[in-house]
């Protein structure tokens, strides 16, 4: 009788189980959510109610950049890609914050999605970055002369 060995799993503090999705691929599937929802209001499949032609041509652009931000994410997961991703997602959700009194009514159920889904993905970029500084080996300490 022959008994078969399983690999025992390593549980240090850097490793990531081999079935957890890495957090930069979970923000690139955010950002793809975050592109539908602008391309669905863009095309008028979603109803913003009085929005004006320039207004959803704004929200198309903004599509067409989640969806480049998502396939960057993807590919480039590194520290200045994740730390712009979090800096643009809060501007823009303090944006929408300050335009809400300009507009009637001052929120609304696919602007306030959007803003919940900027910020899941900021969470997950933040995230991101802790995983990126976990798994990057230690830097080189000063060169002693031998």
């Amino acid at each position: 009788m022959t008994r078969s060995t399983l690999p025992v799993p390593n549980h240090d503090a850097t490793s990531r189980p081999a079935d957890r999705m890495p957090p930069h691929r979970l923000a690139a599937f955010t950002a793809i959510a975050v592109a539908a929802v602008y391309g669905l209001l863009a095309t008028g499949v979603l109803d913003l109610g009085d929005a004006e032609s320039g207004e959803l041509g704004i929200l198309g652009a903004a599509g067409v950049v989640h969806l480049l931000l998502a396939g960057l994410l993807w590919v480039w997961p590194r520290r200045l890609l994740l730390v712009s991703t979090v800096l643009v997602q809060l501007a823009l959700g303090a944006m929408y914050v300050a335009i809400a009194p300009n507009r009637d009514p001052s929120y609304e159920v696919w602007g306030l999605t959007i803003r919940v889904l900027s910020v899941a993905l900021a969470v997950l970029a933040i995230v991101a970055l802790v995983d990126n500084a976990r798994s990057r080996p230690p830097a080189a300490g000063p060169r002693t002369p031998a």
